[in-house]
């Protein structure tokens, strides 16, 4: 039982509990009203077609599951961001309070470097590096230098908002005199969303 205490532990279900409220309200406000799955026939005889009310009854059960499955699955990604931030307890609390409207600062800490970035940046890495074939492999620090996937960036917002960029972070290269990219043999000419669609991500439905 002594990993009860164990910080990690502690610091991982404090964040579950602070950023599933912040959530929470966050979905209250945007909603503007909640209505408890059905309170407005709670207690009373329901008159109307039968069918149309288990109808309306499957609707609101898988309704709520799949409300709950998106929640634990967004759950899941946010607590991914403690293996890629010092401080990432912090900046998921401020990326809710962001959601909610307020005006906050991201100030990211990855060993001796500090580096701002986006809300949506946050999300996007933190969605990245959380899928199984991991886009995002690692962000470090080396030298006072940022290096995401080995690949050493200035501005971490790049790698989400320039695609050449995050090309490179996937392995392409540009040759020296940037006649064309490659990456395992395969060269192009120019680099295109659709390229790594294919190669990276997989998707040949294009």
């Amino acid at each position: 039982m002594s990993w009860i205490l164990d910080e990690e532990v502690l610091a991982v279900i404090a964040a579950i509990v602070i950023v599933a409220s912040i959530f929470a309200v966050a979905q209250l406000i945007n909603s503007g009203r909640v209505t408890e799955p059905f309170s407005e026939h709670r207690g009373k005889n329901v008159k109307g077609n039968s069918r149309t009310n288990n109808e309306s009854f499957i609707g609101v059960k898988l309704g709520m599951r799949l409300d709950i499955a998106r929640t634990l699955r967004r759950m899941r990604m946010a607590l991914a961001s403690r293996y890629l931030f010092d401080n990432w307890f912090s900046l998921l609390v401020r990326y809710a309070l962001a959601g909610l409207g307020f005006n906050v600062r991201l100030r990211a800490r990855v060993g001796d470097c500090i580096t701002e970035l986006d809300p949506e940046v946050f999300a996007r890495l933190v969605s990245r590096f959380s899928r199984g074939n991991k886009l995002i492999k690692s962000i470090r620090c080396v030298g006072g230098e940022l290096f995401v996937n080995d690949v050493r960036v200035d501005n971490i917002n790049v790698v989400i908002h320039n695609f050449e960029t995050w090309a490179r972070l996937l392995g392409w290269r540009c040759d020296e005199v940037c006649n064309y990219w490659v990456k395992d043999d395969i060269r192009f000419r120019h680099i295109h969303r659709s390229i790594t669609d294919v190669f990276d991500y997989g998707n040949m439905s294009l």
